[in-house]
């Protein structure tokens, strides 16, 4: 009998053991191909393997729905340039589907192609596409001695200025609904940089020349068949000697540009009324004395002038309506002498005037005399409400006089409770931005920092396109606006 018993204490010790091996060797499914030795190995010994071992890959698969697709290229038109951090993501999966392996692979270019784009002059045998070993000189910091402490080195792909039309291209020409994304850094800007995307061959491709025309443009070109299109342009300048991101968002129908964290570009998207920006142009200040000049109106599709006056005639105040802003205190309540009551907004052409600028290059001009009271807008009559004002390009010149900040450029105004403004030196000459009025209710947008000297001219440029809205001070795009 005590044989029997401990007999049947070691079998139930077996079988106990057993169960703890087997309850322990459950691993967790890995996505993605990544998995790792120690988690998943067995804990008795066994080497029986569970269906939950077996991981799942990541395979890239194309949205059938997609419209446009193709592989990523860099480039130059005679610009010196580097590249770094090039990845592909797919969308669809939000997941990275390639990227460069700049400091990975023995040889990051060895499948890569090259060709001659955009009617250029290159010899893409000449081998003036390497990657290269750099270091940032911003990097580097001095150490509590006094010493320079060496920053570290990297890989980055480098292309020598000189040659136009270079271009290297690699990954899947079925790539689609997936983001292009590199940061790129100019030491010469030529005649600019190229983005490549959506190639199919070398004969078929989209490129973004960014700094074209002595880097004051960017421009979007469509090569089909070997044939060049322009599909899309705009002023833009390249900064230099500093890194900066660039991308390309392929959506099924459209593609976004995007430069230096800016949308810059809404390729192939319809628009609709909703999204479609109309209506008079206007001028305005908050807490500051200002002057305008030389304001001009101009249709973008057909190059006519809508509107201009260079102030040279005071009786052309009578063009403007007068508007208490969203948030502007222009209808607060004075008393005369006589014990009469109005609202500044009653009496604005006091304050609001065409007289001499001071300034023998501008002459007349249209100012603001006080910083007392903000948020006075002059609008554009004939123009508030007309839905004809659409796809057109602002240009003003604007001056400092006085007070707390700068000027306020107008569009997109419909009625006194409807509008959009280029908010620029806002907050005390801190920042800039957009800002736009639906129903009298005011939404501001993020801001980029910027200050102004008082007494300076400088030049404003608004591009209100369907859809997006470019915002330039002196030719430099600081912020756009879209909807």
């Amino acid at each position: 009998m005590k044989r029997f018993t401990a007999l049947l204490l070691a079998l139930m010790m077996v079988v106990s053991l057993f169960a703890a091996c087997s309850d322990s060797n459950d691993p967790d499914v890995l996505i993605g191909g990544e998995s790792d030795d120690s988690e998943t190995a067995s804990n008795g010994g066994s080497d029986d393997t569970d269906e939950a071992d077996v991981t799942t890959a990541y395979i890239y698969e194309p949205d059938p729905e997609g419209q446009y697709s193709g592989m990523i290229g860099i480039g130059s038109n005679g610009a010196a340039v580097m590249f770094k951090n090039l990845t592909v993501s797919d969308m669809n999966k939000n997941r990275e589907t390639w990227n460069s392996g700049l400091d990975e692979l023995e040889d990051p270019l060895a499948d890569w192609s090259y060709a001659t784009a955009l009617g250029g002059d290159w010899d893409s045998t000449s081998g003036s596409v390497s990657v290269v070993s750099w270091t940032d000189p911003t990097d580097e910091e001095e150490t509590s001695d006094e010493t320079t402490e060496e920053a570290e080195s990297y890989n980055v792909f480098s292309i020598e200025g000189g040659s136009t039309g270079v271009m290297a291209y690699t990954g899947n020409n079925l790539w689609n609904y997936v983001q292009y994304k590199f940061q790129t850094y100019v030491t010469d800007i030529g005649d600019g940089i190229v983005f490549y995307f959506c190639v199919t061959d070398e004969s078929n491709y989209y490129a973004c020349v960014i700094g074209e025309d002595d880097n004051t443009m960017m421009t979007v070109y469509q090569v089909s068949n070997g044939v060049v299109t322009e599909i899309e342009s705009m002023l833009y300048q390249v900064p230099t000697d500093e890194w900066f991101w660039c991308s390309a968002t392929v959506y099924l129908d459209h593609i976004r540009i995007y430069i230096a964290g800016m949308m810059l570009f809404d390729l192939f998207a319809t628009s609709t009324t909703t999204d479609t920006y109309y209506g008079s142009v206007g001028l305005g200040q908050w807490s500051t004395a200002n002057t305008f000049d030389n304001l001009v109106v101009t249709s973008n599709e057909t190059g006519e002038v809508i509107y201009e006056n260079d102030f040279s005639d005071a009786s052309t105040i009578s063009d403007f309506t007068f508007m208490n802003g969203s948030g502007g205190n222009w209808d607060t309540e004075e008393t005369d002498d006589d014990g009469n009551t109005y609202t500044m907004a009653d009496v604005w052409q006091q304050y609001w005037v065409i007289e001499d600028s001071g300034d023998s290059d501008h002459g007349s001009a249209l100012t603001c005399t006080t910083s007392d009271y903000y948020g006075g807008i002059v609008s554009v009559t004939e123009g508030i409400g007309n839905e004809e004002w659409a796809d057109y390009t602002i240009d003003v010149d604007v001056r400092r006089d006085s007070g707390a900040e700068c000027w306020l450029v107008i569009f997109n105004c419909i009625t006194v409770n409807d509008y959009a403004w280029f908010n620029i030196g806002g907050w005390s000459n801190t920042a800039t931005t957009f800002e736009y009025v639906v129903d009298g209710s005011k939404t501001t947008l993020s801001t980029v920092s910027d200050v102004y000297e008082t007494g300076e001219w400088y030049h404003v440029t608004l591009i209100v396109k369907p859809g997006i809205v470019y915002g330039y001070v002196d030719g430099e795009l600081i912020m756009t606006y879209s909807s």
